[in-house]
This record gives C-alpha cells, structure tokens and sequence, in this order.
C-alpha cells in the first residue's frame, strides 16, 4: 500500500509498482505546485497506463475510482 504524495505516486507509477489504485474524487479544489501523479509520464498518450475492472463508487459527495493499470510493454512505449 502506497499512500503519498504526487511525488511519491509518481515514482511508483514510473517503476510500475502500482498495480491497483483507489482514486477519490471530491468536489473541491485545493490547487498545489505538486500534481496527483508527478513523476516522468508517458511519452505520450498511447503509453499510458490504462485502467482495466475500471469500479466506481459514490460516497456521501465523493467519487472513489478504482482500476488496475495495464502497462504498455517497455520497448513499445
């Protein structure tokens, strides 16, 4: 379990150490320097991440998102 900041999610995502992810959505803006997920990113779109046994859930005003990622094999991203 990995709860952290964007710096740290962002790392883990680069090495491809996530392999499940609660997202929660709330209806309100903090703002920051950091972003959710800093780290490198994807080339591009195409190599994204993407979610797989995508579930969402609505709590009181909250949305909770919660996926697997499928990674893009390295030599293709």
């Amino acid at each position: 379990m990995i709860e952290g900041g964007g710096n740290v999610l962002g790392e883990a995502l680069d090495e491809r150490l996530i392999d499940k992810v609660q997202i929660y959505i709330a209806p309100i803006f903090t703002g920051g320097p950091i972003p959710a997920f800093a780290g490198q990113g994807a080339i591009r779109t195409s190599a994204g991440a993407r979610l797989e046994r995508v579930r969402f859930d609505k709590i009181g005003g909250d949305i909770c998102i919660t996926g697997y990622p499928k990674y893009v094999a390295a030599a293709a991203a």
